[in-house]
């Protein structure tokens, strides 16, 4: 895994709503706050932003303006409840409670009424800077969205464990969710709670379940299921040291779980070339891979990631962002985009200074066979250009990814720090299904 690290700039914070249909047309940037921070969202597996299936009720957490908080490291949410076009700042810091040194801020949003705002609540884990800001972690419970009502704690003064920032919510129990790794065994937990006073954590994965570094990935609910996505390198494979993408599932809320179904991207339909993934930092001393988890409307799993065919040059479409979509007892491939450079990530300005690669993202709707994936790459004919730009490519069950269209096109601005809720809002009156994404640049 990469390293984190850390520069104050000023950043406006901006939302993309894309409208998927067949002609597939688009909205405008809106603007939604402006932070002193780079780094609020820099890293691919996060998930700062939060939107909701029956409601156009969407969530944005960020650190802090100086202008409206003591410290940088105070984690402020935005809201909208029109689907984006327009936003509020709520104050106070979520993070108020246990001081203010935010990081790397992850969102889980819950209705509990349908589609009405005020009976939204919200989770976030983040880093929590006391010495090493990687490794203490926080969480926050906004138990009244529209309010601005929270409570927040320090997870690592009570478990000693370090925490992944991926957290997630029951779409039918008051119950969050997120995942820990035993800092004595290397363990897997899952940890859950509805009050943050009463926190229950039980094994999910022993150390023995798989090899190399643990890379969460995503965790979903659907119908009370518990889904849990990530990277690893299955046991049997240690030796070749050959990450896949695998996922546990719990029918309980948690309190036991499957074994991990492991999904070899080499043996999926269509995607028999490749026999890699896409490490967008190759040669250095870290892993560098981009990838997302996401339950569909028929509880199935898709996964997006990037992919290599090792025997290929750049030149000859070796790297390529996919989607894997579970079919019962086999996998299909889509590719999303191919003919990818390998360097594009080596030398980036801006936001996240290239940490976070190609980043992709999976959206899905739970009402249709509708999914969006995100990503970002350099757009101009320049092989040395290093500026990149957005990209979404869709599809509709039974039906593979068009050319993926550039959201930004700006020449001159690095839009390499971006992220995309996984829900895609259905407004069921008009049939229309909407992704939201949002990025940051220096003002």
């Amino acid at each position: 895994m990469e390293k984190l690290f850390h520069k104050t700039q000023a950043l406006l914070l901006f939302i993309f709503i894309p409208f998927i249909s067949v002609n597939a047309q688009f909205g405008n940037w809106v603007p939604v706050d402006t932070m002193a921070n780079t780094f609020s969202t820099a890293s691919p597996n996060l998930g700062p932003i939060a939107s909701a299936t029956y409601s156009p009720l969407i969530m944005v957490l960020h650190r802090a303006n100086t202008n409206y908080a003591t410290s940088s490291g105070a984690l402020v949410y935005n809201i909208s409840t029109d689907n984006g076009v327009t936003w509020s700042r709520k104050l106070p810091p979520v993070n108020s409670q246990i001081g203010f040194s935010g990081r790397y801020p992850t969102l889980a949003l819950k209705l509990d009424s349908g589609m009405s705002p005020a009976s939204a609540k919200a989770f976030s884990t983040f880093g929590h800077m006391s010495a090493i800001p990687e490794v203490d972690h926080g969480a926050s419970l906004v138990s009244d969205v529209m309010n601005g009502v929270s409570t927040s704690v320090a997870f690592n003064q009570m478990s000693g464990q370090g925490t992944s920032q991926i957290c997630w919510a029951s779409d039918t129990e008051n119950l969050f969710f997120w995942v820990s790794q035993n800092a004595s065994n290397g363990a897997i937990m899952l940890n859950r709670t509805s009050d943050l006073v009463n926190i229950q954590s039980v094994p999910m994965l022993p150390n023995n379940a798989y090899a190399g570094a643990f890379i969460p990935l995503q965790g979903e609910s659907y119908k009370g299921k518990l889904y849990f996505g990530f990277l690893a390198i299955p046991p049997e494979s240690a030796a070749s040291g050959m990450y896949l993408p695998g996922y546990v599932t719990s029918t309980d809320n948690g309190i036991s779980g499957s074994p991990v179904n492991w999904v070899d991207f080499r043996q999926a339909v269509g995607m028999q070339r490749f026999d890699r993934l896409w490490d967008y930092k190759p040669n250095d001393l870290f892993v560098n891979y981009s990838a997302d988890m996401v339950v569909g409307y028929d509880g199935r799993v898709h996964f997006a990631l990037g992919l290599q065919d090792t025997n290929q040059t750049t030149s000859q479409n070796r790297n390529a962002i996919v989607e894997l979509a579970q079919q019962g007892s086999y996998w299909v491939g889509f590719v999303v985009s191919d003919n990818l450079r390998d360097y594009a990530y080596m030398a980036l300005d801006g936001p996240a200074v290239g940490q976070m690669g190609y980043s992709v993202n999976i959206a899905a709707s739970r009402f249709f066979g509708i999914y969006a994936v995100s990503f970002v790459h350099p757009g101009g004919s320049n092989p040395l250009d290093s500026l990149c730009d957005i990209y979404l490519g869709q599809r509709v069950e039974g039906i593979g990814y068009g050319v993926p269209f550039n959201l930004t096109g700006t020449p001159g601005k690095n839009e390499n720090n971006h992220h995309m809720s996984p829900r895609i809002y259905s407004d069921l009156s008009f049939f229309h299904q909407y992704a939201q994404i949002i990025y940051n640049y220096p003002a």
